[in-house]
């Protein structure tokens, strides 16, 4: 609930994006016996401004909600690369420069239409009573507009749903950080 509430500043600092995906992957694979995660990334190292408590807990999130939508069992495919913007195939409004692409795939039964609208909104969920808060992709919002960035998702009942992230990269040895204000809506 504090990202919904904090208005303090926070340090985005520069970091491998490899190891938070890593990170991420690793406290990840004990939560499934029968969801396989494929991991496709690039061979140079990408840096982006993040925070990472926050960042790894909507990665986490993302996760999870992918071996829900499986039904516990099927592939994840994580997938990033760098990107130039603007580009005429990423919806995106963001400034123009270079963004790493994150998405997160899942071969589960995808969003109905009926659902779509809801899904970012606080306490939606269509998971069983006890088994969400409907607080997660609300705050993966959150924390990626924090990030200065974007997400996005595609769906197809029956086949599944991914999630897009775009964050801003930067060059080690440059702005090492930058600040961003957190403000509640």
């Amino acid at each position: 609930l504090n990202t919904f509430s904090s208005n303090k500043e926070e340090k985005l600092h520069l970091e491998n994006f490899s190891n938070i995906i890593n990170l991420a992957l690793m406290l990840f694979k004990g939560s499934s016996d029968f969801v396989r995660v494929k991991l496709l990334e690039p061979d140079e190292p990408i840096f982006v401004y993040i925070e990472s408590p926050s960042f790894l807990s909507l990665i986490l999130n993302l996760f999870i909600n992918a071996k829900d939508a499986m039904e516990g069992k099927g592939t994840i495919l994580v997938k990033y690369s760098k990107v130039k913007l603007p580009s005429s195939n990423i919806p995106t409004k963001l400034d123009a420069g270079e963004y790493v692409h994150l998405t997160v795939s899942d071969s589960g039964k995808g969003i109905p239409q009926n659902t779509i609208e809801k899904v970012w909104n606080p306490f939606f969920t269509t998971k069983k009573p006890g088994k969400g808060t409907g607080l997660g992709l609300a705050m993966a919002r959150e924390i990626v507009k924090n990030h200065r960035g974007d997400i996005w998702f595609d769906t197809e009942v029956g086949k599944g749903t991914t999630f897009h992230i775009l964050l801003k990269t930067g060059i080690p040895g440059l702005n090492q950080e930058y600040l961003t204000i957190k403000q509640a809506d």
